[in-house]
Parts: C-alpha cells; sequence; structure tokens
C-alpha cells in the first residue's frame, strides 16, 4: 500500500486490502471482474421540466431524458455535470441519489441541497427549467434488497431522503407490505417536506409509518418526536433482531443510528448505508 493511496481509501477498503488501479505497477498478467450493473451506465442528455423549493436549502428537480431509458435499483444514484458558470471556470460532476420510481425510465427525480459547492450553488442559483444537463449513471451498492420479507427501518435526514423516496415507491407499486418504519431527521417543522408523498405510503402501505423527529423546534405546537434519529431508534424499536434497515446521510448520523441499531440487537449484515 502506497503513502498515495491511503487518505483516499475507507478503513473498510483498507480491510479489504483494496488498491487504487492508478497507483499499481502491474507485473504479469491480471483478471479483472466488472459488476454487472456497470454495464448499465450511460451518460444522458437531459432537460429540466421540474423545479421546486421544497425547503429553505433544498430543491427537488425533474429530468426528462426523452427517448432515452434508465434503469436503476431503488437506492442508487446518478453523477449530476455542473458547467462552468459565472464565478465559477471549473466543471465537475457530483452525485446525487435518486428519488423517482424505477419504473419511470424516461425520467429522473433529484433532492440537492445548497451547501455552497460548485454543483449546488449551479444548482440553485444559475440552473432553470428548461435548461439542459448532463447525467450519467446509475452508480451505487446501497438498494433495497429481496432478502427475508422482514420488517425494515428507513432513516435519513434532509437530501437523504431521496434514496428511501424511491424504495417506497418500490415497495408501493409492487404491493410490498412489510412492516416499515421511517425515522426522518429535521431540525424544524419548516424542514420537513414531502410530507404529500408521506401520507400516500401510509394509505398505500398499511403496515407503514413515518415517524419525525425534531431537533430545534421550539414551537410547542410540535407534537413529535424531539431530539435526534438515534433517539427515536431507541424510543420505539422493542427488538430489532428481525429488522432489516437502510440508511441515508452524514457519515456521522450514519454512525451514531448504526450503534442504536446494534443496541437494539438489528443483524450488522442486515444494515445497509450510504454516507454522504
Amino acid at each position: 500500500m502506497l503513502a498515495t493511496e491511503l487518505p483516499l481509501l475507507t478503513k473498510e477498503e483498507l480491510a479489504k486490502n483494496m488498491r487504487l488501479s492508478c497507483q499499481c505497477k502491474l507485473k504479469q498478467d491480471i483478471k479483472i471482474e466488472i459488476p454487472e450493473e456497470l454495464f448499465n451506465v450511460k451518460e444522458y442528455a437531459s432537460t429540466v421540466v421540474k423545479m421546486e423549493k421544497v425547503t429553505p436549502t433544498i430543491k427537488y428537480l425533474r429530468f426528462d431524458l426523452g427517448d432515452e431509458e434508465i434503469n436503476f435499483r431503488p437506492g442508487q444514484y446518478v453523477q449530476l455535470k455542473a458547467p462552468a458558470y459565472e464565478g465559477n471556470d471549473e466543471e465537475v460532476y457530483r452525485a446525487y441519489s435518486v428519488a423517482s420510481s424505477v419504473n419511470d425510465k424516461h425520467a429522473i427525480e433529484l433532492l440537492i441541497g445548497y451547501t455552497g459547492g460548485i454543483a449546488t450553488t449551479y444548482v440553485h442559483q444559475h440552473l432553470n427549467v428548461g435548461d439542459n444537463v448532463h447525467i450519467n449513471g446509475p452508480y451505487g451498492d446501497f438498494y433495497y434488497h429481496e432478502d427475508d420479507n422482514g420488517p425494515i427501518i428507513l432513516a435519513g435526514a434532509g437530501t437523504g431522503m431521496a434514496p428511501i423516496l424511491s424504495i417506497l415507491k418500490y415497495m408501493a407499486e409492487n404491493n410490498i407490505n412489510r412492516k416499515t418504519i421511517f425515522f426522518f431527521g429535521a431540525k424544524t417543522m419548516s424542514d420537513l417536506f414531502m410530507l404529500e408523498q408521506i401520507k400516500y405510503f401510509e394509505e398505500k402501505l398499511p403496515a407503514f409509518k413515518f415517524i419525525a423527529t425534531l431537533s430545534r423546534e421550539e414551537s410547542p405546537d410540535w407534537n413529535g418526536d424531539r431530539g435526534r434519529v438515534p433517539d427515536s431508534i431507541i424510543k420505539h424499536v422493542e427488538n430489532g433482531e428481525n429488522y432489516s434497515a437502510y440508511l441515508c446521510g452524514s457519515p456521522a448520523m450514519i454512525d451514531s443510528i448504526i450503534k442504536s441499531l446494534e443496541e437494539k440487537n438489528v443483524p450488522l449484515n442486515k444494515i445497509y448505508y450510504d454516507k454522504f
């Protein structure tokens, strides 16, 4: 392992003896195995057909792919190209989880939060309905698993709702009525969004329950959970040994949720997550 590789690999990747191919010198013939799903990766020329500000810092966007079709698993992500614009001369790609249904093959829906970075500044301050955007994908090994049909815990915050929405749409469209609890973390009531879609899932999936947890809400009008998602998991889950869990959010948030899931006996091999 070269020193140049260490900062670019996670602890999990290092433990699996993974290397960066660009840093390796080949001394003999090697065999390369390409994951089958990578053959689905394509570049798409899309058009913004809908853009809506759903919270003070998050935008919902729908991109029309025209005659092209995209095939992905619920939970995966795509990359969006932010071109050079006034004040920025750098072209970059950034990854965003897909919020749309796998059956919506001629469009892509994304939730993009403003962080002040190159891509989010482009989306929030320069991109308009009717603009053309290049997207490629799909990517990722975070997706819904057809496992033992046991109960499910979903957990996310902010734009981490995107892949969870895609998973719930898949479940609703395929009448997968597994007991499901969606723990969603936000700061205040103004940070809650997509509540009409959540209501649809509650009606379509009788075993589905949505629990929002607010960390900074001071209004007495809020009657829901207060604190953070791990606190709500401890409060509402009695024994998680039969559960699967799907988590999407910041590394710190994911790590804290995993600790609470372990405390509730959720098997580690059935905890799937996407850190961003």
